[in-house]
């Protein structure tokens, strides 16, 4: 049944996201008009004057050229911005305490805002840096700003997911968080065609293989856990990289889990949690925590960045341009 609720969730979702456009503001109606003129411009350059039918030799391979180009920029961009994110993700886990690091998680959920169900991700973010440095209640509470019972069953997963590490990181309880990963894991059901569904079965595997290797178990995915720990896009790498220095140490391969203990002593030196051996992941034994009020989650907001909307603009634009040259260009 969760896979069914679960399509018509992002069903429902994708039509929300579309559907969030606001006001047109001067600013953007000058946008709009800058590059229609620039269009003009380009189909100008590309269709001769006086009713004389293009040939390919004068229109050349131009809109290729350029709609090919302005995806790399587009797509150079985003990667631009994913590393400066990561960039800041790993300075900030060179502080003591989480602060730093929720305000970095934090900062990317205000720009976020406009995905359905962003507060429960930013509740999942900040609950899973609470985790990092051992602060589990902390963690729990900031998830109990969310009614993840009135949620998609794909959502419910990530609150399941959130608690999972809070109960393994924080409370040091091995059991119940792999009680609570496999039990996110049965609830994100979805057809593999659908975009990134790949990336978050793989990020639940993960966690299913983190408490499996620190509770000793045979069935603890070795190949899972390497690509998650070689994977530096990901904040995921700190927990596989636990998770994998405790499988390596139990099956015989002490030196590949020292350099995994320098990897989490290098990035994140006080993360405690990350720097345990399986054998101190006992329930009760974790640090008594001090009192960490709340962090304010974002909110929602029925709007939908510029870069978004430039982005369709030129795409529709460019696509017209290569359809026209297509159409009426000839082979000389």
């Amino acid at each position: 049944m969760s896979k069914k609720e679960n399509h018509r969730y992002l069903i429902s979702s994708t039509a929300r996201l579309m559907a969030n456009v606001s006001p047109v503001s001067l600013r953007q109606v000058g946008l709009w008009l800058g590059l229609i003129i620039l269009f003009w411009v380009i189909f100008v350059s590309v269709v001769p004057q006086g009713g004389a039918r293009p040939t390919r030799t004068s229109g050349s391979l131009l809109p290729i050229f350029l709609f090919v180009g302005l995806m790399g920029v587009f797509f150079w961009i985003q990667r631009q911005r994913l590393n400066r994110w990561l960039s800041n993700y790993r300075k900030a886990l060179q502080q003591p305490e989480p602060q730093a690091l929720i305000a970095v998680v934090s900062d990317l959920g205000q720009k976020t805002t406009m995905i359905p169900d962003a507060d429960a991700i930013a509740a999942h973010q900040v609950a899973f840096a609470y985790a990092l440095y051992g602060h589990g209640e902390a963690a729990r509470r900031n998830l109990a700003q969310i009614n993840w019972e009135t949620r998609a069953p794909v959502i419910q997963a990530i609150g399941l997911n959130a608690e999972g590490l809070a109960a393994l990181l924080g409370r040091r309880d091995v059991p119940q968080a792999l009680a609570l990963f496999q039990k996110a894991q049965g609830l994100t059901a979805v057809s593999p065609l659908v975009p990134g569904a790949a990336t978050t079965k793989r990020g639940h595997a993960v966690c299913v293989a983190v408490a499996e290797a620190l509770l000793g178990l045979e069935s603890a995915d070795e190949q899972t856990l390497a690509k998650a720990a070689a994977d530096p896009r990901t904040p995921m790498q700190l927990l596989a990289s636990l998770g994998l220095a405790n499988l390596r140490e139990r099956r015989g391969d002490p030196t590949g889990a020292e350099v995994l203990r320098r990897f989490l002593a290098e990035t994140a030196p006080h993360c405690a949690p990350l720097h345990l051996k399986a054998d101190a992941f006992i329930p009760g034994t974790a640090p008594v925590e001090g009192p960490v009020p709340p962090t304010q989650l974002p909110t929602a907001v029925p709007t939908r960045p510029a870069l978004f909307k430039t982005m369709g603009l030129w795409i529709i634009l460019l696509t017209l341009l290569m359809i026209t040259w297509a159409l009426f260009a000839r082979p000389q």
